[in-house]
C-alpha cells in the first residue's frame, strides 16, 4: 500500500553560514554599483495622466522580457525582469509613477496608478529584439489604452479585459512591428483577449509609426486562446498580418463555458494518478505515484498507455516548458526528471536542494517551482540552470499544488491548513488567499478567464474560485475518491485525477452563442496564400491549423470575412469546414 505524502517526512541538513570577509562587505556594494551603471536600461517616459507611457531601450535584446501586468486592482505594473533596470533619465516618480527601489537606475519595476479613466491611453514601445509580455490586465477604468511597439514581439499572455465599462471605450488596438503573439509560450496557453463591447484589432505588421504595414510580421492566436467581443460592428475582430496563425483549439468571436457535470474519462491504466500536463499537441500526460510512471493519453483518445517506465521515485508533479521538455517531481528521492522533448527516457535534471516536491510550474519567462512538501517551501529553478534555490521559506504547511493565474501571481497549496496562498510578482512572501470552504486540497489550475480550480482529496470535490475573488464555491461533486489533480487542455476541457480509485473525470467545455458582429481575417501581403483548415505548420498567409471554421463564429447577421479586396493568392479549404451561425455570411475575397 501507497504511503501518503503527507506521513514521509525527514530532517534537513543543519544550516551553514558561511562568513564574509570585511574586504568582501566592503568591495560588494561597489560592484553593485558598477553592475547598474555597465548594464543596458530601459527608459520609461510618462509625463502626466493622460499621456503616452513609452519604453524605449537602446540595445537589442538587452531585456529580453518585459512584462506588463495589473497584479493589484486599477495598479500598472512594469516588470523588467531580475538583473535589469530602469535607465537614470526615465521620468521620476509623481503622478501615479513609482518605482520599487526608490529610483529608476535601481529599480526592476514600476507602477502606475490606474485609479481614473484613461490613465494611460496609450503604450508605445520601441524593444529590438525583446519581448513585451502583456498578461492579467483587468481594468474597468479604462486607464491601459491602446498599445504599438515599433520594434520587438508582444505576447498577450493570460487574460486581458478591457471592457471599460465606466467611460464606454472598450476598443483594444494591439500594433507589433514584429511578431504579436496571443498566448503563453508553453501550450495549452489559456489566453483570453475580452473587450466587451469594444472591438479588437490586432495587427503583427505595421511599420515603426504604427501605421500601414511592413509585410514582416506573424499574428498567432496560440492553440486554447480565446479572442472575442461583444461589438456588432461589420469588422468588430480584424485579425491581420503578412502570415496570420490560428492554431487547433483557438476560439475567435465566442466564448467557451466550462459545464458542471463530470463524466468518466479513464477507468484503467493508472495507478494512484496525480498531476496531469497537455504537450502542444493536445496529448495528456498523467503522474502515476503508485507505480512510479508516466502515462500518455493521445489527443482525441481516451486510453492511457504507458510513457515513461523507469527512471521514476514517487512522481508527483508534471510540467511541460516552451521547448516541449517534459519534468517531473519526484517525492521519494527529492529530484526532478527530465523528459526531453521527442524522447521517454527520464534523465536527472534537479537533484539537490529539495525536499518531498510535488507539483511544478513554469513562469512566463521559463523559470521553473517546485513545491517542497517536506519542509514546507518553494523552490526556484532559473530558466537555463538546473539549481534549486530557496523561493518561498515560511507561510506554507504541507504544501502540494501549486499554478500562475494571467496576472503572473503565483498560488500555492497548504493542504495542512486548507489555505491558498497567493504570491505576488517581484515578491517571495506567501500571503493568504483562501482561507475557507477547502478540505485538505491538492492541485489547482486556472482557465482562460482566469478562473482558479482546487481539487480538495478529502472533500470529494472540486472548488472554484472566480476570477477577482477569493471566495471558494463548489464547482462540481460526483463522490470523488480523493481529487488530486487539475489540469484543462486547449480546448477549455476540464480534467480531474481521482487518486484512490485510479480514474480520471472529464467536464467538458462548449462555445457559447457567438457575439462578434463581423470578424476579418487578412494577410497584408496580397499574393499571400490562405490555407483554411491546413495541417501543416505555419506559412506565408492564413493558416487555420486544424481549427475547424465552427471555431471562428459571428452573429447571424454578421460577416465572416477571409481576405480582402486586393488577395491575389489562393485560397484553399482543406480539412475545415466552412460552417457559419445560420444567417451570417461567408465572405472569401
Amino acid at each position: 500500500m501507497n504511503s501518503r505524502p503527507w506521513l514521509r517526512k525527514f530532517l534537513g541538513m543543519p544550516f551553514q553560514r558561511h562568513a564574509l570577509t570585511r574586504k568582501g562587505r566592503w568591495a560588494r556594494p561597489q560592484m553593485e554599483m558598477l553592475e547598474h551603471r555597465l548594464a543596458p536600461a530601459v527608459q520609461l517616459l510618462y509625463t502626466a495622466p493622460g499621456s503616452t507611457l513609452s519604453l524605449t531601450e537602446g540595445m537589442s535584446g538587452a531585456t529580453p522580457t518585459i512584462t506588463i501586468s495589473e497584479p493589484t486592482a486599477n495598479l500598472l505594473r512594469i516588470d523588467l525582469g531580475a538583473g535589469n533596470h530602469f535607465d537614470p533619465t526615465s521620468t521620476g516618480a509623481a503622478m501615479g509613477l513609482t518605482y520599487s527601489s526608490g529610483t529608476p537606475a535601481a529599480s526592476q519595476f514600476a507602477t502606475v496608478d490606474l485609479g481614473r479613466p484613461d490613465n494611460v491611453p496609450n503604450l508605445a514601445t520601441n524593444l529590438a529584439g525583446d519581448t513585451l509580455v502583456i498578461g492579467g490586465i483587468m481594468d474597468s477604468l479604462g486607464g491601459l489604452g491602446n498599445v504599438t511597439a515599433s520594434a520587438g514581439t508582444i505576447r498577450v499572455m493570460g487574460l486581458l479585459d478591457m471592457s471599460h465599462a465606466s467611460v464606454g471605450n472598450g476598443n483594444v488596438d494591439l500594433k507589433a512591428a514584429g511578431d504579436l503573439i496571443v498566448g503563453g509560450p508553453v501550450i495549452p496557453s489559456s489566453a483570453l483577449l475580452d473587450t466587451g463591447p469594444g472591438t479588437i484589432a490586432l495587427a503583427a505588421d505595421v511599420n515603426a509609426d504604427g501605421s500601414g504595414n511592413n509585410g514582416l510580421g506573424t499574428l498567432t492566436v496560440q492553440p486554447g486562446s480565446v479572442v472575442v467581443s461583444d461589438n456588432a460592428g461589420s469588422s468588430a475582430i480584424t485579425l491581420r498580418g503578412a502570415t496570420v496563425h490560428l492554431g487547433p483549439g483557438a476560439s475567435v468571436g465566442a466564448r467557451r463555458m466550462l459545464g458542471s457535470t463530470a463524466t468518466s474519462f479513464l477507468t484503467t491504466g493508472l495507478s494512484n494518478p496525480v498531476g496531469m500536463a497537455f504537450d502542444a499537441s493536445g496529448n495528456l500526460y498523467v503522474a502515476n505515484y503508485g507505480s512510479n510512471t508516466v502515462s500518455k493519453v493521445a489527443a482525441g483518445t481516451s486510453t492511457a498507455t504507458p510513457f515513461i517506465t523507469s527512471g521514476l521515485s514517487g512522481p508527483m508533479g508534471l510540467a511541460f516548458d516552451a521547448s516541449g521538455n517534459l519534468y517531473v517531481a519526484n517525492q521519494n528521492n527529492s529530484t526532478v526528471s527530465k523528459v526531453a522533448a521527442g524522447t521517454s527516457t527520464a534523465t536527472p535534471f534537479v537533484t539537490s536542494g529539495l525536499s518531498g516536491p510535488q507539483y511544478l510550474a513554469f513562469d512566463a519567462t521559463g523559470n521553473l517551482y517546485v513545491v517542497n512538501y517536506f519542509n514546507n517551501t518553494v523552490s526556484k529553478v532559473a530558466a537555463g540552470t538546473s539549481t534549486a534555490t530557496p523561493f518561498v521559506t515560511s507561510g506554507l504547511s504541507e504544501p502540494i499544488g501549486l499554478g500562475f493565474d494571467p496576472g503572473g501571481n503565483l498560488y500555492v497549496v497548504s493542504t495542512g491548513t486548507n489555505i491558498v496562498s497567493k504570491v505576488a510578482p517581484g515578491s517571495s512572501t506567501a500571503i493568504p488567499f483562501i482561507t475557507s470552504g477547502l478540505n485538505r486540497p491538492w492541485g489547482l489550475a486556472f482557465d482562460a478567464s482566469g478562473n482558479m480550480y482546487v481539487a480538495n482529496f478529502f472533500g470529494g470535490n472540486v472548488t472554484k474560485v472566480a476570477a477577482g475573488s477569493s471566495t471558494a464555491t463548489v464547482f462540481v461533486t460526483g463522490g470523488f475518491n480523493s481529487p488530486s489533480g487539475v489540469a484543462f487542455d486547449a480546448n477549455g476541457n476540464f480534467y480531474l485525477t481521482t487518486y484512490h480509485d485510479d480514474k480520471m473525470s472529464e467536464v467538458t467545455a462548449q462555445l457559447a452563442s457567438p457575439v462578434a458582429g463581423g470578424v476579418v481575417i487578412r494577410s497584408s501581403l496580397p499574393d499571400r496564400p490562405i490555407l483554411v483548415g491546413d495541417t501543416s505548420s505555419p506559412v506565408a498567409g492564413i493558416n487555420l491549423g486544424s481549427a475547424e471554421l465552427a471555431d471562428i463564429h459571428t452573429t447571424a447577421t454578421g460577416t465572416l470575412t477571409f481576405g480582402d479586396d486586393s488577395q491575389t493568392g489562393d485560397i484553399t479549404f482543406r480539412t475545415a469546414r466552412p460552417a457559419t451561425t445560420a444567417g451570417a455570411t461567408l465572405l472569401v475575397k
